[in-house]
């Protein structure tokens, strides 16, 4: 509400009272609880893993909250490229406070750690309907506000995810550290909602404390908290006035030394450099451009709700790689604002709230976009919608309130499609993690190694600690390729035995090391820069040459390791398309394929044929042999049967395995190379490896469908736009090796 309305009447504004405030908070926090809910089941993600270790091995001692939140990639599993030693180490004692508490309380429940991150959200939403309320004094539209908070499209991850629950926790501090500076100032104590004051309102100490203290406790939860600082004195500018602001001098003296001592300590006794990649640092003069069109990225997901994963962070000069996409960027937000200050102009204040939105990105605009970096501009957003409902401009007023219900209507339409890519993120990771849980344990083994592993899988040697307790403990984990997607393996690869100690993986259309997994895979990790064709890389294992390599990245490697690859001190997974981890076997170069039972002709009949087919895709091994007999039969329709049913198993092991039997096993060839499949299944494949490979098609069909659900996704929003706002732009250009 602005000054000029509320002079028109000498009557004072009737408080609300408690009850309705309470029926307020009610109804939000079942409405957010509605859409929320869900994610009480999501599990661990991602660094949630790390995290859970940390909070159960860390004590309770006065340094363990400032290190819980370090990641080191080194402790997570050994990269034979890598020549540096990698960390992230954060600042976040308070939100590690609390999860502490909750893992010590529940006993290490990812349900209670997640029904924390909802009721914390809830609070959220309910305090930016008060900050809604007192800057508009209408309830309904104060109520519009926090409903589109609530349902905010960034906050699916956001509050979804565990790791980012020190972004809820510091948003909901920030929101109550400022009403309580609203309090401490004299707003809202008069008839009037924001009056200019002759003279200047007295600074109510206790509650200036309050929000200090809130404030305090926002940094050392998450940094960007600092931004605080600016919001506090662009409120009394906007409602007290300029003689307001100068009364304030001394509070804003303290506000900012306690600012810059956090400062000092945080970039100077507790900093450490983020890897290459992961932040952009300047690089000569294409990085500002780039650190401009990063912020438009980063303004238009907040205010269109768009995703916010990646964009120009993939780019080296997004203005001449994709200038579509930052002229789209641009044109939404400066439409966007237009139709804010159209609307917006006469509320006292109202600039304080694009305000809020830059300063919650300006600090990480070099680090790579993710989806909660958008939650604490959401505040921002969410008023401005409410502040665009109660426009005092005569010519807008009817507009303005469909299109603010509009937007909760189109931001309610957006959560179960962000629910969904969420779900599909999530299952990315699990594919990989229940196929392993089916596996046995190590026994012998001292050395695992995974073969196109997605990267969102880089915790497996945490989350095997889960799953396998201390059987994992003194065993080391390898990452020998990553998969060129981030969330999957989406080619064949091809893996080829060469001799007792080593074999070659091959693909042909993403290759290794390329795109911008690539790039932090190589700039961050290598001191060295790219690798060359020919290059030989040597651990305490096993040696990795570098057999071909494009501009795009390598597609050949082959390994040889010290000891054979059958010794017991060995495991290999492979990740496949349709398979998270699949447990690969070698055998001595000189084994020779089982011949097999023989079979009787007089068996050979359809009625078996049919049987066998059912019973080889249920797992059955044994069934095999009659169809390879029939197969070898000159009965054409049962020979043609028995083929149709016999390949499409082949064929899913085969693509399992990464065998290179792959390019043979199609209708059109299959007939003519059946020589060479024969020899191959009675060679490679065994009972157990069909029933590990059948078993593993089939119970985790779903949760493939899942992760697929958020392919779907992008690939119908690219055929409405192609642009990196949906993630379906041109590819991310790989390191640059010149």
């Amino acid at each position: 509400m602005t000054i000029e309305t509320t002079q028109k009447s000498n009557q004072p504004t009737v408080p609300a009272t408690w009850k309705s405030h309470a029926a307020a908070w009610l109804f939000l926090s079942v409405f957010t609880f509605v859409f929320h809910g869900w994610s009480l089941t999501d599990g661990l993600f991602l660094d949630d893993h790390w995290h859970q270790s940390q909070l159960q091995a860390q004590n309770w001692s006065v340094d363990s909250p400032l290190h819980a939140t370090t990641i080191e990639p080194d402790q997570l599993m050994e990269h034979w490229w890598s020549q540096k030693h990698l960390r992230w180490q954060y600042s976040r004692p308070v939100a590690v406070l609390l999860a502490k508490g909750v893992h010590e309380l529940s006993g290490g429940s990812p349900v209670a750690h997640h029904a924390v991150s909802i009721a914390v959200h809830i609070l959220a939403v309910c305090l930016l309907y008060e900050l809604c309320a007192l800057l508009t004094a209408r309830k309904f539209w104060a109520m519009i506000g926090a409903m589109v908070f609530a349902v905010y499209a960034h906050s699916v991850f956001t509050v979804a995810w565990l790791a980012a629950q020190n972004v809820v926790l510091q948003t909901t501090l920030l929101l109550a550290s400022l009403l309580c500076y609203l309090k401490a100032s004299g707003f809202g104590t008069g008839p009037l909602i924001f009056r200019e004051s002759q003279p200047p309102l007295r600074l109510r100490k206790g509650f200036f404390a309050l929000a200090i203290g809130l404030w305090i406790l926002s940094l050392f939860t998450r940094e960007s908290s600092i931004m605080l600082a600016a919001i506090f004195p662009a409120c009394d500018l906007a409602f007290g006035g300029k003689r307001h602001l100068w009364a304030r001098r001394w509070a804003y003296g303290l506000v900012a030394l306690l600012g810059f001592s956090f400062l000092i300590w945080r970039l100077v006794f507790f900093y450490h450099p983020m890897p290459d990649v992961y932040v952009r640092r300047y690089d000569g003069e294409g990085y500002i451009l780039w650190w401009f069109a990063k912020l438009a990225h980063y303004l238009c997901a907040i205010v269109w709700q768009s995703p916010m994963t990646i964009g120009p962070s993939g780019r080296y000069n997004p203005f001449s790689e994709v200038p579509g996409d930052c002229i789209l960027t641009l044109a939404i937000v400066a439409i966007i604002s237009a139709v804010y200050f159209a609307a917006c102009r006469k509320c006292r204040g109202f600039w304080i709230w694009p305000a809020w939105i830059l300063l919650s990105v300006l600090p990480v605009i070099a680090i790579m976009a993710t989806p909660h970096s958008g939650y604490l501009g959401g505040v921002g957003f969410a008023v401005g919608v409410c502040l665009l409902a109660g426009s005092q401009i005569q010519t807008a007023r009817r507009w303005c309130k469909g299109l603010a219900i509009a937007t909760l209507v189109a931001t309610c339409t957006y959560f179960p499609i962000y629910r969904a890519t969420w779900n599909g993120i999530c299952a990315a990771e699990q594919v990989t993690l229940e196929e392993l849980k089916l596996d046995s344990p190590p026994s012998s083994e001292t050395d695992i190694y995974f073969i196109n592993l997605p990267f969102v899988n880089i915790y497996a040697h945490t989350c095997l600690q889960e799953i396998w307790g201390n059987a994992i403990r003194n065993v080391r984990t390898h990452a020998l390729t990553y998969s060129p997607g981030l969330l999957r393996m989406e080619q064949p690869c091809i893996l080829k035995q060469i001799d007792d100690y080593s074999f070659s993986v091959e693909v042909s259309d993403r290759h290794y090391f390329s795109g911008y997994l690539g790039r932090f895979l190589i700039s961050s990790m290598r001191k060295t820069g790219c690798m060359q064709p020919g290059d030989i890389e040597e651990t305490s294992s096993y040696e990795v040459q570098i057999d071909s390599l494009s501009e795009e990245g390598a597609n050949k490697l082959t390994f040889r390791f010290y000891k054979p690859l059958t010794d017991d001190s060995h495991r290999f997974y492979l990740t496949s398309k349709d398979f998270g981890t699949i447990r690969l076997e070698f055998f001595d170069s000189d084994r020779i394929g089982r011949t097999g039972p023989v079979v009787d002709e007089l068996a050979l009949t359809m009625h078996n044929v049919c049987s066998a087919v059912v019973k080889l895709a249920s797992g059955e091994y044994e069934s095999a042999d009659l169809l390879i007999a029939a197969i070898d039969t000159k009965n054409g329709d049962v020979r043609e049967k028995a083929l149709l049913g016999f390949i499409p198993v082949a064929e899913c092991v085969a693509r399992a395995t990464g065998s290179p039997i792959q390019s043979a096993l199609n209708n059109e060839r299959a007939e003519e190379s059946w020589p060479e499949i024969r020899s191959w299944w009675t060679t490679n494949v065994n009972g157990a490896l069909l029933e590990r490979v059948m078993i593993q098609d089939a119970e985790f069909a779903e949760l493939r469908d899942i992760r697929q659900n958020l392919f779907n996704v992008r690939s119908t929003a690219a055929k409405v736009i192609s642009t990196d706002m949906y993630m379906g732009g041109p590819k991310y250009p790989g390191p640059r090796c010149h």
